[in-house]
C-alpha cells in the first residue's frame, strides 16, 4: 500500500544563495605558472580588479570593471568606463581571476547591488591615483562591505593579492560575522590550485 507524504513531510527548499566579490587577475609568480594551462595564463596575466555579483542558483556571474578608455587617442590619464561581462561558471578553474574576497548577501543586496553597479558612472582613469582597484574598493565601501588594507596609498591588483594573501595566511578559517554583519571567504590562487590537485 502506497502511502502519501505529508505536507509537513516534505523537505524545505535550500536558501538562497547570492554573493558579492572582490577578484584580481595579477602578475603570477613562475611556481604558479607551471601548473596553469597557456590559456589560463593568458587570461590570467593583465593586472586588474573587478567585482562580481554570484547567483549560485542559476550559476551565472556578473562583472564589473572600470580601465582606460582604449579608444581614446591617449592612454594616461583617459576616461575611464565600466563593462559588464556575463558567464555561466563552469567546472574546473575559473580563469577570470587569480585572488578574490567574496562576501555572503541576501537577495535584497544582490538585487541593489546589481542595479547601482550596472548603471555606475565612470570617472577619470588614473593609473597612479584612481584606477580599477580604487574604484572597487570604492564601489564596496559605499555599500558598507569592508575592503581589505592594502600596504600602498593607491590600492593596485598586485597590492589587492598581497593583502589576501595575509588574510588567508592569518586566518585560514574565516570567524563569523558580529551581529548583522557579513560573512567573507578569502580564496587564493594557490588555495584553488590545490583544492583542484594541481598544486600540493
Amino acid at each position: 500500500m502506497l502511502f502519501k507524504k505529508k505536507p509537513e513531510d516534505t523537505p524545505p527548499p535550500p536558501p538562497e544563495r547570492y554573493a558579492f566579490a572582490i577578484r584580481t587577475s595579477r602578475r603570477l609568480t613562475s611556481e604558479e605558472k607551471q601548473h596553469l594551462s597557456a590559456k589560463e595564463i593568458q587570461y590570467m596575466g593583465g593586472n586588474h580588479t573587478f567585482l562580481a555579483l554570484i547567483d549560485y542558483q542559476t550559476g551565472i556571474v556578473n562583472e564589473y570593471g572600470f580601465g582606460p578608455n582604449r579608444n581614446s587617442a591617449t592612454y594616461f590619464p583617459t576616461k575611464g568606463h565600466t563593462h559588464t561581462a556575463q558567464y555561466r561558471q563552469n567546472q574546473g578553474m575559473d580563469m577570470r581571476y587569480a585572488d578574490e574576497i567574496r562576501y555572503d548577501i541576501s537577495k535584497e543586496e544582490y538585487a541593489v547591488l546589481k542595479a547601482d553597479l550596472s548603471s555606475a558612472q565612470p570617472k577619470t582613469y588614473n593609473l597612479l591615483s584612481y584606477n580599477c582597484t580604487s574604484w572597487s574598493f570604492e564601489l564596496a565601501e559605499n555599500h558598507g562591505f569592508e575592503v581589505p588594507q592594502t600596504r600602498m596609498a593607491t590600492p593596485s591588483p598586485n597590492g589587492l593579492a598581497k593583502a589576501l594573501k595575509r588574510l588567508s595566511e592569518a586566518a585560514p578559517e574565516q570567524p563569523e560575522p558580529p551581529e548583522g554583519g557579513r560573512k567573507s571567504h578569502v580564496e587564493t590562487l594557490k588555495s584553488r590550485l590545490q583544492q583542484s590537485g594541481r598544486m600540493r
